[in-house]
């Protein structure tokens, strides 16, 4: 929506995908085995499949030419983790070793560990400067909480960023338009 010609307001609604995932999962537990003083093959593999759900979006954003050749992006998301990310199930089946088989008692486990994400608000800012008519820099900032709980957080879902750095320009000629960005993520620990 374009309140005035300097200013254009946006809003954006992104709905919860699912995504079906298989493949292998193989791993070591000698140093499990050995702390429960079990003398077992410490190797497996299983096939795997995970059921991961992506989070719906809700995004409203603010551009604003305060100059000629100036522009403030301003956009908050909220993003419903809780909803998604609450539990991950997880089904490994056809185990291939009949020392830790014999510890579960099959040669398949299902699981479905609690993540108990929280929802989170992120915020973002960012500038545009106009070097030519065709030609734009952009730099801008987002920062979003993490959503995940100290007690659930995994060498999977530890990847959550908190700070964003972002760099980029555009290049417009005629009908064609290519825009190349980076981000960075400031880690966090």
């Amino acid at each position: 929506y374009r309140p005035h010609q300097d200013v254009q307001l946006g809003l954006s609604y992104t709905s919860p995908t699912r995504v079906h995932t298989e493949g292998k999962a193989t791993g070591n537990v000698g140093a499990q085995l050995a702390t429960l003083g079990l003398a077992a093959r410490p190797d497996f593999r299983y096939d795997a499949e995970v059921d991961t759900e992506f989070p719906q979006v809700v995004a409203a954003g603010l551009s604003w030419a305060v100059l000629p050749r100036w522009r403030i992006n301003l956009q908050v998301d909220w993003i419903d983790w809780s909803s998604s990310f609450d539990r991950l199930p997880i089904k490994l089946t056809n185990g291939n070793n009949a020392d830790i088989n014999g510890i579960v008692g099959a040669d398949t486990v299902k699981e479905e560990p609690r993540l108990k994400w929280h929802d989170r608000f992120v915020y973002r800012v960012g500038i545009e400067y106009a070097v030519l008519d065709n030609v734009t820099l952009r730099l801008g900032y987002a920062y979003g909480k993490s959503p995940v709980p100290d007690e659930t957080l995994t060498p999977l879902t530890g990847v959550i960023m908190e700070h964003t750095i972002g760099a980029g320009a555009g290049y417009r000629w005629n009908r064609f338009r290519v825009d190349l960005g980076y981000q960075y993520d400031i880690p966090t620990s």
